[in-house]
């Protein structure tokens, strides 16, 4: 009878143990993701007070009007989503009354030359210039006369890049955050370590494979109207913009 005591009190102490792991308490949360230290949106000092930003083309060639085209309807993309408006003059070499300076804007024909932005927002003012090159290397897999894109589309993402700029916008790809790809290392920029911000769909990111298809992404309209205000004048907040920023991907 002791025996048989002693292995039902042997049972019930093994049976407590196993009802004690199956109450054990649930494992605690993740920790929460970290805290965004910067905005996209340009900084206020990049911002032209009234949205309005005023261009001009430079030496501008007939066989360049398809190119000027382009410039505008790049504009017309950004203007379409907020309150800023690009006011081109056709040609840098007719000043307009009451006017002291205009943004020029180059267009060359040279296949080894990135398009670029001298300045951003508008410090462009301060003797800056915007250049667009009409010309791609032929051999380019994107913008080639066999590519997918081709010139005329290459051409149209490089000024609704370039257009980013002149309304303040960096580049995504600064960010601590961006992955290493082919063409942010052949065109070497410092990395921001303070900007954690980073946006794999955004046109101003070199990373982005989608780049040269031209298209605003929600983070890029999202920042332009933290910046300058809606169609309507509405702000959105700037955190409101980190959710919608696309988060590293492979280039």
């Amino acid at each position: 009878m002791k025996r048989l005591a002693l292995m039902l009190l042997g049972l019930l102490v093994l049976a407590g143990c196993a009802s004690i792991q199956e109450q054990a308490p649930p494992p605690p949360p993740p920790p929460p993701p970290p805290v965004v230290t910067m905005a996209p949106p340009p900084l206020q000092a990049d911002v032209w007070p009234d949205g309005r930003v005023p261009l001009c083309f430079e030496a501008p060639l007939e066989e360049d009007q398809w190119a000027r085209e382009q410039v505008r309807t790049a504009a017309a993309a950004w203007e379409a989503v907020a309150q800023v408006s690009f006011d081109f003059a056709e040609d840098c070499a007719v000043p307009l009354p009451g006017e002291d300076r205009r943004i020029p804007i180059r267009i060359v024909h040279n296949p080894a030359l990135a398009a670029s932005s001298t300045h951003l927002g508008n410090n462009l003012m301060r003797g800056g210039s915007i250049t667009l090159n009409a010309e791609y290397l032929a051999i380019n897999r994107v913008c080639g006369r066999n590519g997918t894109i081709r010139r005329t589309g290459c051409f149209y993402a490089d000024s609704l890049h370039e257009l980013g700029h002149a309304l303040g916008f960096t580049h995504d790809h600064i960010s601590a955050g961006a992955p290493v790809c082919r063409a942010r290392m052949s065109t070497p920029e410092a990395t921001d370590p303070d900007e954690t911000y980073y946006d794999a769909d955004s046109i101003m990111n070199y990373c982005n494979p989608d780049r040269w298809k031209g298209r605003l992404s929600e983070a890029d309209i999202c920042s332009l109207r933290a910046a300058y205000g809606d169609t309507q004048g509405r702000r959105p907040a700037r955190t409101s913009c980190y959710t919608l920023a696309a988060g590293p991907r492979d280039p």
